[in-house]
C-alpha cells in the first residue's frame, strides 16, 4: 500500500526448533522491511536440560522512521525548489546471557546480563523540482553529521513467581509478580 513515503514491503517469519523433550530449544526470527539495511534478525539458544537453566541471544533490529522537511526554493537557479525526504535509522545490535533457578514449580530467580549497541544512520532523498512541479534531478545521500553509537550494559537478578492459568491470550486465574533489579551503564 502507499503513503506519504511511497510504496513498502514488510515482512517477517520466525521458527522455534527444539528436541522431543524440550531440553534445547533453538529459535530464529528474521524480519525484512525495504532495503537491505532495513533487515533484521535474532537467534536464540536455551537450554532447559537440567536444574539449572540457561540461554543466550543474539539479535539486529532495524527501526525506520523519516520525515519531508518544507519545499525550499534554490538560489539563483531560475525557480527550482528542493524536497527534501529524511529517512532515520536506529540498528540495535545486542548479545546477551540469562540463566535461571526454580525454587518450586511456581517460584524461580532469574540472572541476566547483556551489551547493548545503538547505531544511527540518516539518509536524505532530494528531489529538485521547477515551478510546475516537473520532475529537474533526483539523488540519494547520507547525512554526514550523523549521531555517534550508544553503548550500554545490563546485569540483572529477579524474584518470578507464576501460579497462573493461562487461555488463548492472557492469564484467567492465579497470581503473576516479578521483583527484578538491573542497573544499567554505558555511554548514555
Amino acid at each position: 500500500a502507499g503513503g506519504p513515503f511511497g510504496t513498502g514491503v514488510a515482512g517477517g517469519v520466525s521458527f522455534l526448533f527444539g528436541d522431543q523433550l524440550s531440553d534445547r530449544q533453538i529459535g530464529l526470527g528474521i524480519q525484512a522491511n525495504g532495503t537491505v539495511q532495513d533487515i533484521g534478525g535474532q537467534l536464540i539458544y536455551q537450554n532447559l536440560k537440567n536444574r539449572w537453566n540457561w540461554g543466550a541471544s543474539i539479535q539486529h533490529v532495524p527501526y525506520l522512521t523519516g520525515y519531508y522537511a518544507p519545499p525550499k526554493a534554490i538560489e539563483g537557479s531560475g525557480g527550482l525548489y528542493e524536497q527534501n525526504l529524511y529517512l532515520q535509522r536506529i540498528f540495535i545490535d545486542e548479545a546477551g546471557i540469562q540463566t535461571s533457578y526454580p525454587l518450586s514449580t511456581t517460584q524461580r530467580v532469574e540472572f541476566n546480563l547483556s551489551a547493548t549497541r545503538l547505531g544511527f544512520n540518516t539518509q536524505i532523498e532530494q528531489i529538485v523540482v521547477d515551478g510546475a512541479g516537473q520532475l529537474y534531478d533526483q539523488r540519494v545521500f547520507d547525512d554526514t553529521t550523523n549521531i555517534k553509537p550508544v553503548y550500554y550494559a545490563q546485569g540483572g537478578v529477579a524474584f518470578v513467581s507464576d501460579n497462573s492459568y493461562s487461555a488463548f491470550t492472557n492469564p484467567i486465574q492465579g497470581t503473576r509478580y516479578r521483583f527484578e533489579v538491573t542497573p544499567m551503564v554505558g555511554t548514555l
